[in-house]
């Protein structure tokens, strides 16, 4: 055991209901209507519906004796005017539940809906955490990826269209219905981005000082089932297996981020995304080790621990930024097999991803998670490190 399982008061919990299995989607109808929902409204992106899982939804829904209809507006990195957009169709018609099918920008552009359902907006007024809000009406989310873990974490990020900037807002759903099945179709590439936005909630958890050790204890299985599932998902997108194990560990890196918080990987990450849209799975990659290495020297037992879990373990007067190394070159090369970019391909310049810096310090809520103190210049050698990699 290489942490210290008395370390602190953490609170770990999960808030809401969820239920994982393979076929639990068909569940939809039977929970709705225990809900209560008369009329609900299906919000997915034109992907989804073009591979046929909304209407296998709605059609669950239809036959539970449920009206519904579908949004399939989401964007990607949904911005706050899209947000606008999908409120004004859940007023127009009158939707008194919620179902969210689809990845992270379509659980995000969910959880802001019902949160405007029965609250004030624009949803840039939930930008400051502090703002009072009503209960939404009912939001069941049903993930198609495994990545964001967004069907158990209680907020979500937006782009604020003025700034270019992500911005996170707090609100949960009301359940989660996690069904491996639905991840099958997904692409090679999607797969590979979706599954280091898993594994990279595992470690801002297993790093950030908000977390206790039931919170990293339950990430380390999650990188776990990362690294074990991660070639074989993305070299076989039938075995269900596989695609069972991975949603797994993306539902315990949200539930993971949900009590220890995000760090300063997606801080860049958000930054970067935002700023040249950048799928957000590959954007925390190409921040993930070097944020590692940053915060070796204060966790070192965290870092022997992924040791053990990446590679053949450590020696205990090894240098503790040697194994740091080690475990870097580790995630390095399954993310090269996989075909993950590295942060030169996505800017042009060493100078133009510097500018990320001035955004990511901004994004408090995250930074303030770090073990060690992170300001502007910190987020510069960051960059800097990731960038010459």
């Amino acid at each position: 055991m290489n942490y210290n399982i008395n370390a602190g008061t953490k609170p770990f919990q999960i808030g809401i209901p969820q239920y994982f299995g393979i076929g639990v989607s068909n569940l939809i109808g039977e929970k709705l209507n225990g809900l209560g929902c008369k009329k609900v409204l299906i919000i997915c992106d034109k992907g989804v519906e073009a591979a046929g899982l909304t209407k296998r939804i709605a059609d669950i829904i239809t036959e539970a004796g449920i009206e519904n209809i579908t949004y399939n507006g989401v964007l990607p990195d949904p911005p706050d005017t899209s947000i606008a957009e999908v409120d004004a169709v859940v007023k127009e018609n009158a939707v008194d539940g919620l179902v969210a099918v689809g990845g992270g920008s379509s659980i995000d552009t969910a959880k802001a809906a019902s949160l405007l359902s029965t609250n004030e907006g624009p949803i840039n007024r939930f930008f400051d955490l502090t703002t009072p809000r009503k209960p939404g009406i009912p939001l069941i989310v049903v993930p198609t990826t495994a990545g964001t873990g967004s069907e158990v974490s209680g907020g979500g990020v937006i782009t604020e269209t003025a700034t270019q900037i992500k911005k996170v807002f707090i609100t949960a759903p009301t359940m989660a219905l996690i069904d491996p099945e639905l991840t099958l179709g997904v692409p090679p590439k999607v797969t590979a981005a979706s599954a280091f936005d898993v594994l990279a909630h595992c470690l801002d958890a297993i790093f950030s000082n908000g977390s206790g050790p039931f919170c990293k204890l339950v990430a380390y299985d999650g990188v776990r089932l990362f690294k074990d599932s991660l070639l074989t998902v993305y070299n076989d997108g039938g075995n269900i297996e596989a695609r069972s194990a991975m949603a797994m560990a993306s539902n315990i890196g949200g539930i993971c981020i949900s009590c220890g918080g995000i760090n300063i990987n997606h801080a860049l990450a958000h930054s970067l995304g935002a700023r040249y849209h950048i799928a957000h799975g590959a954007a925390c990659y190409t921040f993930m080790t070097a944020c590692l290495e940053y915060e070796a020297e204060a966790c070192p037992d965290e870092i022997r621990t992924l040791s053990n879990i990446f590679g053949d373990g450590y020696c205990e007067a090894e240098p503790i930024a040697d194994v740091a190394a080690r475990v870097s070159a580790a995630i390095a090369e399954l993310g090269s097999q996989v075909g993950m970019p590295k942060l030169k391909d996505c800017v042009p310049s060493l100078e133009e991803a510097l500018e990320i810096a001035k955004t990511a310090v901004l994004e408090r809520s995250s930074t303030c998670r770090s073990c060690v103190p992170v300001d502007e210049e910190a987020l510069r050698k960051i960059i800097e490190a990731a960038y010459n990699r």
